[in-house]
């Protein structure tokens, strides 16, 4: 059981991590400077809804591979 709870944690990280590399691509740049950038420009409601989903695909990422560490123990 325990293999298989692994394998279903890694399958959901790949499209995720692309996800983000996408975001990354777009706007040439980490999350991070992306958000300091945006808090300090005028408002865009494009950049807002991909800044709304990149942050949250990174947040699903660390918790899977939080998931993925500890059910390693």
């Amino acid at each position: 059981m325990l293999a298989y709870e692994r394998l279903r944690i890694i399958s959901g990280i790949a499209p995720i991590r692309e996800k983000i590399r996408m975001f990354r691509g777009k706007y040439g740049m980490m999350l991070e400077e992306f958000e300091r950038r945006l808090k300090s420009s005028e408002e865009s409601f494009g950049e807002w809804g991909d800044y709304i989903e990149w942050k949250a695909y990174v947040r699903k990422l660390e918790e899977l591979e939080k998931r993925l560490r500890n059910s390693g123990k």
